[in-house]
């Protein structure tokens, strides 16, 4: 199933390969701060394409489907087939660009320290 919030995540990665070349290269994460998030928003809206953002979203070096798709493993992160009923094109895209901005309640990363000083980095999964 391709899913709509996938369609701002190719907008995202077609607006660097349509940088000017005389520019010298720039990360993605420099070529995207400098633009406003609502013109990002637009523009996805406008030219993005649901196909392309699903393939990028199971690219195994972008890593989004490892913790936003539950069906192939463990849910580390929010379940985004229902994103366009909690948030905005505009929320989405600043949770790419700056994902730790705005955590979700419930996927907070818990650091825990044992007494023998190992350190535990995870999700709370229950609480006794």
């Amino acid at each position: 199933m391709i899913r709509w919030f996938m369609a701002p995540l190719a907008s995202l990665f077609l607006l660097i390969v349509a940088a000017p070349a005389a520019e010298p290269p720039r990360t993605l994460q420099e070529t995207l701060a400098k633009e406003l998030v609502a013109d990002l928003a637009k523009s996805a809206r406008e030219q993005g394409e649901a196909a392309r953002g699903a393939l990028l979203f199971f690219q195994p070096f972008l890593t989004c489907a490892k913790c936003h798709d539950g069906e192939h493993g463990t849910q580390l992160g929010p379940d985004l087939a229902n994103v366009g009923r909690e948030g905005t094109a505009e929320y989405l895209i600043e949770s790419v660009l700056l994902p730790s901005k705005v955590v979700k309640k419930g996927y907070e990363t818990v650091v825990i320290t044992t007494t023998d000083g190992r350190t535990y980095t995870g999700l709370v999964v229950e609480e006794k």
